[in-house]
């Protein structure tokens, strides 16, 4: 953990090219605000990745690795009105966002991010998102090429009057999503 003192939960877990671990995860400040962290084992001690990714209460992180072992998370951020879906890249000395938040609608709730980097190197996520007008949730996935967000198809439901929350990603050799 990074302040010791408070809870931390929720790991996010890849190795690198050299097995070493990194993990990214959610740990609660002694204000009570969780954000997302991440550290790397050297092969002699944990260090931290940069510090904490979010100014806003931060969870369920899913951490993936480029191929240079940078990490990349996406992340639930809720500003206390909205949850939003955001995915960082470590650039070498800090975090940077990839294009805007993830969602479909602005007034719907997206949270419990899947990560995923195809054999190019393109993040794709899936994430949950809550329609406000009739309750019911639904998987979606976009893929990050050129500085943006593409969506791959609509929305992953299988049936239109339940629930779909969590998500799970891959991909195929031909870089198709595969979504669970």
């Amino acid at each position: 953990d990074v302040h010791g003192d408070t809870e931390a939960w929720g790991p996010s877990l890849k190795l690198d090219g050299s097995n070493n671990p990194i993990v990214a995860w959610e740990e609660e400040n002694s204000s009570g605000v969780s954000n997302i962290y991440v550290k790397r084992w050297s092969g002699t001690a944990w260090v931290s990745v940069g510090s904490g990714l979010s100014s806003k209460n931060s969870y369920d992180a899913s951490l993936a690795l480029d191929v240079a072992n940078n990490p990349v998370v996406a992340f639930q951020e809720y500003d206390g009105n909205n949850s939003n879906v955001t995915v960082k890249k470590w650039n070498g000395s800090s975090w940077a966002t990839l294009a805007s938040i993830l969602d479909i609608t602005s007034t719907n709730l997206t949270n419990l991010p899947s990560l995923a980097l195809d054999n190019k190197g393109y993040p794709m996520v899936g994430w949950s998102e809550r329609n406000t007008n009739d309750n019911r949730s639904s998987v979606y996935v976009k893929r990050y090429v050129s500085n943006g967000w593409q969506p791959l198809g609509s929305a992953v439901d299988v049936t239109l009057t339940n629930e779909t929350l969590n998500s799970s990603i891959t991909h195929k050799s031909n870089n198709r999503p595969v979504v669970a």
